[in-house]
């Protein structure tokens, strides 16, 4: 006989055989006596309540005044991919990622683009991120 798992090999070598979870047992017999070596089965394969999966919270959009909502058309415009209901770690990461190719001292990594475009591009990308970090800093 071929044991399934741990518990089973276990209970083998205690010569601790106890009934499969579809059997039931006689009315006259009791039930075997707990063992602290036996693990049981599952009886189900349906996660616990507190495993299941709940839908995502969604946090509704930004509303922008006029000067942020330019920011953001050029935080866009230079590549950023931000949603409308940006999180400060969001745009951090976005402004990041654009500083680290844009910056002056970065020249040989975006070749493309002339130093005065790129230095441009920089103080745009710079002043952009300062405007939209008002609208996501917590305010106490």
């Amino acid at each position: 006989m071929r044991a399934e798992s741990f518990a089973d090999v276990f209970d083998l070598a205690l010569k601790l055989v106890w009934a499969a979870p579809a059997t039931r047992f006689p009315a006259t017999a009791p039930p075997p006596a707990a063992s602290p070596f036996l693990f049981p089965r599952p009886l189900t394969t349906v996660p616990p309540q507190w495993a299941r999966a709940y839908p995502a919270a969604t946090r509704p959009a930004h509303r922008l005044n006029d000067a942020q909502r330019q920011a953001f058309a050029r935080l866009s415009a230079l590549g950023a991919t931000l949603p409308a209901n940006f999180t400060a770690e969001d745009l951090r990461r976005e402004y990041r990622q654009l500083a680290w190719q844009l910056h002056p001292d970065t020249l040989r990594r975006n070749p493309d683009v002339a130093p005065p475009d790129q230095t441009r591009a920089f103080v745009a990308a710079t002043e952009s991120y300062r405007c939209l970090r008002a609208v996501v800093e917590l305010r106490h």
